[in-house]
């Protein structure tokens, strides 16, 4: 269960982030969209999510390589990184664990945000 768990997602697939969020609204989440990186930390600051969905491919820059602006933000921030194109998974070194490949699979993200509470 979520419950009052605050998750933020950076992505520009508008549709993603809507379908996305609804899903981890059923579990209770409080969830806020961004669409590129500049209004993605901008958001980070207030809202202060306890998760963030963070994309690759952004209008304004990659996600991945400015992962490290939300750690200085919030060192305890737990991130999950979406990308279509698995093969940045490997060119980043992150754990398989903590990346999803577009299409994503709503139920996979939710079990690994409750897994790691």
């Amino acid at each position: 269960m979520l419950s009052n768990f605050k998750v933020q997602i950076i992505d520009d697939e508008e549709d993603l982030c809507f379908l996305l969020s609804k899903a981890l609204q059923k579990s209770t989440a409080h969830v806020i969209s961004s669409h590129t990186l500049e209004q993605g930390i901008e958001d980070f600051q207030n809202f202060k999510p306890d998760w963030l969905i963070l994309d690759n491919n952004l209008p304004d820059g990659l996600g991945w390589e400015n992962a490290s602006k939300f750690f200085e933000l919030s060192p305890a921030i737990k991130i999950i990184y979406i990308s279509a194109n698995p093969d940045s998974i490997v060119k980043y070194g992150l754990s398989e664990s903590s990346c999803f490949t577009k299409p994503l699979n709503f139920s996979a993200i939710l079990n690994a945000i409750t897994k790691e509470g």
